[in-house]
């Protein structure tokens, strides 16, 4: 649930979920526009506030690298799982304007994050390493054998 105010009015967003829209399972296109409209009240696919750090993967020969912007989040508050492809980075960037301190204006943004990202082929998920250094959290996935690109020699019947 969330509060909006626009132009001096308030209104209240309320999330909506049913057991039968739950039971149908992930909607593709659908789930796309639920979590675009979550990302523009600021909210996370519980309803709770959150935010949501830039990630990009590139694809290289032997594997893929994934990084996400986290900026102010402390390394212990960071969780990286993969399930069935689906690598999932969640954590949260704690609210400290310090004792007796008042916020007059911020642009910043705070509470729980979660991303998630299918590969785009199988890895090798005990090999699998996540570094963070000034606040870039960078997670290497080495594919398996059977995904890395090979050159076949064309013969000559």
């Amino acid at each position: 649930m969330a509060t909006i105010e626009t132009k001096g009015k308030t209104m209240l967003l309320t999330r909506y979920s049913s057991p039968r829209l739950r039971a149908l399972g992930s909607l593709g296109a659908c789930d796309t526009i639920q979590h675009d409209i979550n990302q523009l009240f600021g909210l996370g696919s519980d309803g709770e506030r959150s935010w949501s750090p830039p990630l990009e993967v590139v694809e290289a020969k032997d594997r893929f690298v994934v990084t996400l912007e986290l900026p102010g989040v402390a390394a212990a508050s960071v969780k990286v799982s993969l399930e069935d492809d689906i690598l999932t980075i969640s954590g949260e960037r704690a609210f400290s304007a310090g004792e007796g301190a008042e916020v007059r204006f911020s642009e910043r943004a705070y509470g729980r994050f979660e991303r998630s990202v299918r590969l785009p082929a199988p890895v090798q998920t005990d090999q699998v390493s996540a570094n963070s250094k000034d606040g870039i959290l960078t997670v290497s996935l080495p594919k398996t054998e059977d995904a890395k690109p090979r050159d076949i020699k064309v013969t000559v019947a």
